[in-house]
């Protein structure tokens, strides 16, 4: 795995300082903007991995139930920046899978 997963699992991390968990899921979110898709005018060499793809993907819905409000926010904004590529098309599982963390999410992040 590469830059990316990289980036998700310092993001999701708890035991790593705040703000470095911050500045990697908004570097996680400029990646994608730069990386994930050719067709993004935005694009720069290299395009992320299928399979890093699929990782980060089914990794960042932890995000959404991080306790800190800033690390959700950074996590959903990289959401976001996928699903305006890959949804619903290669991301079909992303609705279901954000109604799940609405259903299961505490009420104290609500």
């Amino acid at each position: 795995p590469g830059y990316g997963v990289a980036l998700v699992r310092i993001s999701l991390q708890s035991n790593i300082p705040f703000g470095i968990r911050q500045l990697s899921a908004v570097v996680l979110k400029q990646y994608v903007k730069h990386h994930w898709d050719t067709n993004s005018q935005h694009f720069r060499q290299p395009q992320a991995p299928e399979e890093d793809k699929a990782i980060i993907k089914a990794a960042l819905p932890e995000g959404l139930q991080d306790e800190t409000p800033k690390i959700r926010t950074a996590i959903g904004m990289a959401i976001a920046a996928i699903a305006k590529w890959d949804w619903p098309e290669k991301w079909p599982e992303l609705l279901p899978m954000l109604v799940n963390v609405l259903r299961t999410k505490p009420s104290n992040n609500a």
